[in-house]
């Protein structure tokens, strides 16, 4: 199981020089699931304005998802090859990307920050 501190992370994430540098002026609502731990982060004018839980897969700009069993590998301390880097966990592994895929690409920067900051945080049981 997967499982982090929303509340945490949103303020770990607005703290982080490197994500707000990378995030400056994105807005979007992006879909989280790890396996079956979904979320729906809302960034405004690159900040983390809200992280909160989701049942299902809602209307967001980008929606970031996967398995479980491919996310506790993208989230280890020291990831295998072509986990460590979320464009080559999508094109390479079973992690998968849909909506506003351009957006995400300008974006790119702040969404590995992301997932480099939620190993940190993540609870993989």
């Amino acid at each position: 199981m997967i499982q982090f501190d929303r509340d945490q992370f949103r303020n770990t994430l607005n703290a982080d020089g490197e994500f707000s540098v990378t995030a400056e002026f994105w807005d979007t609502d992006l879909h989280l699931g790890l396996g079956d731990f979904r979320s729906l982060l809302k960034i405004r004018d690159g900040q983390v304005a809200e992280i909160r839980e989701t049942k299902e897969i809602e209307q967001s700009d980008i929606v970031l998802t996967g398995p479980e069993a491919e996310w506790k590998k993208a989230l280890e301390p020291v990831p295998e090859p072509y986990y460590h880097h979320l464009f080559s966990a999508v094109c390479f592994h079973g992690i998968s990307w849909g909506g506003d895929v351009e957006g995400a690409m300008a974006y790119l920067g702040a969404l590995n920050r992301m997932v480099d900051l939620l190993r940190e945080h993540a609870r993989v049981s």
